[in-house]
């Protein structure tokens, strides 16, 4: 009886700490992803009449990948206006840099071994696959040396959804 009830407790307090494991990932993740939207939106690039809106809505899995999802806006009244859904797999990123334009940075994330496994969609159910994505950000992103704490905020993400170790951003 006394062995039972001790693998019973001891069945128990994991099952506590998984659940307490799962709730600290989800928090994390929330705040991560709130903190990258906020700088996104702060950063965000807008020239003559174009201007780049992109934000991440959260880590999905699916088919147990777990995917950062967004979606990537180009506001314009010109006709290159556009809006697509994109999921990037966590466990597939090979690196996370920025890319120094004339006028802006471009975020850009690849997939390990040049692999089209960033999913975007084009349309209704037009979707595509891509080995990298880019998102521009303007340059007053140095005014608060941003670069390398976004990178940082990226690879956090990554690391919570594997089993590397990165500090948080």
């Amino acid at each position: 009886m006394r062995k039972n009830l001790l693998l019973l407790f001891t069945f128990l307090l994991s099952l506590n700490i998984s659940s307490q494991v799962t709730i600290k990932r989800e928090t994390e993740t929330q705040e991560t992803i709130e903190w990258i939207n906020s700088k996104f939106v702060e950063h965000q690039f807008e020239s003559e009449g174009t201007k780049q809106v992109q934000y991440f809505d959260s880590v999905r899995e699916i088919k147990g990948n777990y995917y950062l999802a967004g979606t990537h806006v180009q506001e314009t009244t010109k006709p290159w206006g556009f809006s697509r859904a994109f999921f990037i797999p966590l466990n597939k990123i090979n690196n996370v840099k920025f890319v120094e334009k004339q006028n802006n940075y471009w975020l850009e994330i690849k997939i390990k071994n040049s692999e089209d496994a960033i999913l975007i969609t084009k349309g209704d159910d037009n979707w595509s696959k891509k080995e990298n994505i880019a998102f521009m950000l303007d340059k007053s992103l140095d005014d608060d040396n941003l670069r390398p704490r976004l990178t940082k905020a990226f690879e956090y993400l990554m690391e919570l959804y594997e089993n590397t170790k990165t500090e948080k951003f």
